[in-house]
């Protein structure tokens, strides 16, 4: 914006002077007229710079991962993608994603495909694979905010994905989980979205393919992303409009060569979806549909208002506030505040944006185009969000509120520029230049901040995980790579609170996998292991976690390796909370646990107290030849 204030105001980008270049510089009275002037930003500059601030906690995290070498898959959801990376050069390519929970996969399997390559050098190349997603989805924001508001808005939108990235947790800033990797996507999103609307319509493919990968990515983004989506295709249709009218040649092919590309796109990604669902039998999408009409209730939209208005707090979770929780870590929408501040806000910057008028005068600021549409994007992306999670069934859970966080990036994106728009293009350029330079150091503090919090994270796996990776270390002793597929189970009782079967298979799978063996998993675990792997009779070994003393079951069981996630002290105590809530509560577990604590006082204060406390017990690896 301040680009064009120059332009009009007489000075072009470099600085003011006269509207006819020429010898008139040379004049003596020249440098004296132009002293005290205000010279506009180098947009050009000051987007370079933002970059580079921005990409600074992204450098620092991979730095950290890099010096502590750590190579245990990070939980269960990442050793599954990690797996069905791999199975995309492995001869089991995946046509369908991660597995959902209430039946079924997610649509498309473009994330796996996306992690393929980097997959092949492990967890640090899976990491660094994320990383660069996070990245350039923030570079592409910056990009279209330079284009549509200039360097006040790069800074702007610099501050809020570095905010967001540290109120998320740095920790999880190289996950590849879906609920984490998507969230500097979907605002990337919206900004495209919002520069095709300006005119820019080459961008169409890229929006359309971004669109895609978010929408099959994850069934909680779907809604989202089928609202902004409608608001691409208003933005295309006011387009072809405008040139039809036209009657210019030229802009119809600028059109249409952008929108057939969009269409090929959307084709050519859809298509492994469309493949399952035909091969298959049922298809993934038919499985999809059958879990979202089953009679469990859902939140509704109450609850989904509930949990959104918490992201729309003045100290919102996505500015790093701790999620409110149950102990069955479900949000508890009820403890937001009294009113959506970012919600009210917007709602301002939209009346003002229609009473006020842009002055005339030359040196105004000309942001105010297209601006509409970025308000018709942040309007669409709440309403996706309202429908997603009135769909959750068993509550609104912690990663489903990811998706809120980039909404309320964006509500507080548009907010801030329309109020700085309004106010800046009724001042002297030099409060243009003012309100950059607090910016830039407020942002250069902030990834500071974060750059120095990233080094010092521990972006490594949990307690669990990490003794998983241990265990794994101990089977090159007993069995030989190349001896044939080894069939990987678990009976290991874990946590209290949660029901959790299979532990620890998805983890000694992918560390066994990158030391050369072939695993397999017992049937019925296709839609997370895939195909080849969910056969348990082409083992020709067996290795089974299981937990405290306990020996599988059957004969000709060795011991691999027996270990202690906890030390001394931090056993003890976790014994004598196991003892207490068993007293309190007797025999129930799971669901039951829980429904007995929303009524019992004593038994609630112990699951608090006992989730301070790593749930972590003793664990063995067994192993055995089946043939």
């Amino acid at each position: 914006m301040e680009e064009a204030a120059a332009a009009t105001g007489g000075g072009g980008c470099g600085g003011a002077g006269p509207a006819h270049p020429g010898r008139s510089h040379d004049r003596p009275g020249y440098a004296r007229a132009v002293r005290g002037v205000p010279r506009p930003l180098d947009g050009r500059l000051v987007l370079r710079a933002a970059l580079v601030v921005v990409a600074l906690p992204f450098l620092a995290t991979f730095l950290s991962l890099v010096v502590t070498g750590e190579t245990a898959p990070l939980n269960h959801d990442v050793a599954l993608i990690e797996l069905r990376s791999g199975d995309v050069f492995g001869g089991d390519t995946p046509l369908v994603g991660s597995y959902e929970r209430y039946g079924g996969n997610q649509p498309g399997p473009w994330l796996f495909w996306i992690l393929a390559v980097p997959s092949l050098v492990g967890p640090l190349g899976i990491a660094a694979a994320t990383l660069l997603v996070g990245y350039a989805s923030a570079a592409g924001s910056l990009w279209v905010a330079r284009r549509r508001g200039g360097s006040v808005l790069v800074l702007w939108t610099s501050l809020l994905v570095v905010l967001g990235v540290m109120g998320r947790g740095l920790d999880r800033l190289s996950d590849p989980w879906e609920p984490m990797i998507s969230l500097l996507a979907i605002v990337l999103l919206g900004m495209l979205v919002w520069e095709v609307a300006a005119g820019t319509v080459r961008l169409v493919p890229v929006a359309v393919g971004v669109a895609w990968l978010l929408a099959s990515m994850w069934t909680m983004l779907t809604p989202i992303v089928g609202c902004i989506v409608v608001v691409l295709a208003a933005a295309v249709v006011v387009r072809a409009r405008s040139a039809l009218r036209s009657g210019d040649p030229g802009e119809r092919r600028g059109l249409i060569v952008p929108v057939v590309a969009g269409v090929g796109v959307l084709v050519v990604m859809a298509l492994p979806t469309l493949v399952e669902q035909v091969t298959a039998s049922p298809g993934n999408l038919t499985q999809l549909r059958q879990a979202a009409t089953a009679s469990e209730a859902t939140v509704g939209l109450s609850g989904a208002w509930r949990a959104l208005r918490l992201q729309l707090e003045p100290w919102a979770p996505w500015l790093g506030r701790a999620m409110p929780v149950t102990l069955s870590s479900e949000v508890d929408g009820s403890r937001a505040f009294i009113l959506p501040v970012a919600l009210l806000a917007w709602l301002v910057s939209l009346v003002l944006l229609a009473v006020t008028r842009r002055r005339t005068r030359p040196e105004s600021l000309d942001g105010r185009r297209g601006l509409w549409w970025l308000h018709g994007v942040v309007g669409a992306a709440l309403g996706g969000v309202l429908v997603a999670l009135s769909l959750s069934r068993g509550g609104v859970a912690v990663w489903s509120m990811q998706p809120v966080a980039a909404v309320a990036m964006l509500v507080w994106l548009v907010t801030g520029w329309t109020v700085a728009l309004i106010v800046l293009e009724r001042r002297p350029l030099v409060w243009s230049a003012r309100v950059a330079a607090v910016l830039a150091a407020v942002l250069v503090v902030a990834a500071v901040a974060a750059s120095v919090v990233a080094l010092w994270t521990d972006h490594g796996p949990g307690l669990l995980p990490a003794a998983v990776g241990e265990l794994a270390d101990g089977v090159p002793g007993v069995v030989r790579p190349g001896s044939g597929p080894v069939l990987v189970t678990s009976g290991a009782a874990v946590k209290e609170v949660f029901d959790t079967s299979d532990f620890g298979v998805a983890e000694l799978a992918a560390s066994l996998e990158r030391r050369g063996y072939r695993t397999v998993v017992r049937s019925g675990l296709d839609n997370m292991f895939g195909d080849r792997r969910a056969r348990p009779a082409d083992a020709a070994g067996e290795l089974r976690i299981e937990s405290g003393d306990a020996v599988p079951d059957g004969s000709g069981w060795r011991l691999v390796r027996r270990l202690d996630p906890l030390d001394a002290r931090q056993r003890r105590r976790r014994d004598r909370m196991d003892r207490a809530i068993d007293e309190a509560a007797g025999d129930v577990q799971g669901a039951a646990l829980l429904r007995r604590a929303a009524t019992d006082r004593h038994l609630a204060a112990l699951l608090q107290e006992s989730a301070t406390i790593p749930e972590a017990p003793r664990l063995s690896l067994w192993y055995r030849t089946i043939r």
